[in-house]
């Protein structure tokens, strides 16, 4: 009598299922531990956002420069504070933070976010 075993046995699916289980769990704590895939794109979220902001504000500052060599009047800077200040709004920047970047009062600012709401 032959035996002719064309399967596989109970302890190789256990060692299996046990694998799985192993990297299941190292894919789980990769995506979302303190240092996951979603918690660093989160902070570079942040970063970038961060980093666009102070890009608007160096441009703004530039643009006012230039104007002042190229012997444009002030409305200029006050111009690029308040496109500044718009694109500030837009980012849903806290008012106080707009007001010390762009040197415009708050109450200048809530005027703009009015402008634009309307």
């Amino acid at each position: 009598m032959i035996k002719n075993n064309k399967g596989i046995t109970l302890i190789s699916l256990v060692v299996t299922i046990i694998v799985l289980l192993i990297l299941a769990g190292v894919a789980i704590v990769t995506l979302t531990g303190d240092n996951g895939i979603i918690t660093r794109t989160s902070k570079a979220k942040k970063l970038t956002k961060d980093a666009e902001i102070t890009e608007n504000i160096k441009l703004a500052f530039m643009n006012a420069q230039i104007g002042k060599y190229a012997g444009k009047r002030d409305e200029t800077f006050t111009d690029e504070k308040i496109k500044t200040a718009k694109r500030l709004i837009k980012l849903k920047i806290p008012i106080e933070q707009i007001a010390k970047a762009t040197e415009l009062t708050v109450d200048e600012i809530k005027q703009i976010e009015e402008g634009l709401l309307k």
